[in-house]
């Protein structure tokens, strides 16, 4: 739980209409982000381009950190909902076809909002969320440590001895993990031209292979 109640929402939307409208001022939080940068974010603006009152807006949110802060959940949860999908539809893959296509549908997620979030990522310890982003790592770890799990017969015999081999693979699993995550980030804060590169997604899933599944 977040415990900064200045940027937390004023009440949960219930009805399909309420809903629409809480999804429309985030989506017009991310736009300006975008398109004019954190200067421009403010609560008269985010309402001007989602069409609807000030009013209405401070309904949801009290203010725009509050916004910010809704964005970020929303980033984290998409990232998160991805690769669930892609796990849930992973029966019947071998454990390098199912983290090549985490990679690359992680990679392409991010590619289409770049933009947002090299300038999102700054800005999340200022809205309090970064416990929050520390979880969904631990969430997408778990995540990809079950799939790994899954594969056990897979792994190299190093990994599959006893509890020596576990925290072997619990140590390689972390490097990789954390690698991983860095190169993303990197790319989206300082060279998001890098996201654009085909060979990207293949880069990060041979760091996958080089510390999980090579001898």
């Amino acid at each position: 739980m977040v415990e900064h109640d200045e940027t937390l929402p004023r009440k949960e939307p219930v009805q399909e209409r309420s809903r629409a409208l809480v999804e429309a001022l985030i989506e017009a939080t991310a736009r300006i982000l975008e398109d004019e940068g954190p200067e421009a974010l403010t609560t008269n603006r985010v309402a001007e381009v989602a069409g609807t009152s000030i009013g209405s807006l401070y309904q949801y949110f009290p203010n725009k950190e509050a916004l910010l802060a809704a964005l970020v959940e929303r980033e984290l949860a998409g990232d998160m909902a991805l690769v669930r999908l892609i796990l849930e539809r992973g029966n019947g893959r071998s454990l390098r076809e199912a983290m090549r296509q985490v990679c690359e549908q992680l990679v392409a997620q991010n590619r289409r909002r770049f933009e947002l979030h090299r300038v999102m990522l700054p800005l999340i310890d200022d809205v309090h969320r970064g416990a929050l982003v520390r979880r969904e790592r631990e969430a997408l770890a778990g995540c990809i440590g079950a799939l790994v799990e899954a594969h056990r017969d897979e792994l190299p015999a190093h990994y599959r001895k006893g509890e020596e081999g576990m925290q072997r693979l619990e140590c390689a699993m972390f490097v990789a993990m954390s690698a991983m995550e860095q190169a993303l980030n990197a790319a989206k804060v300082e060279a998001p031209q890098m996201l654009e590169r085909p060979e990207f997604a293949g880069l990060l899933l041979r760091i996958f292979e080089a510390l999980i599944l090579q001898e």
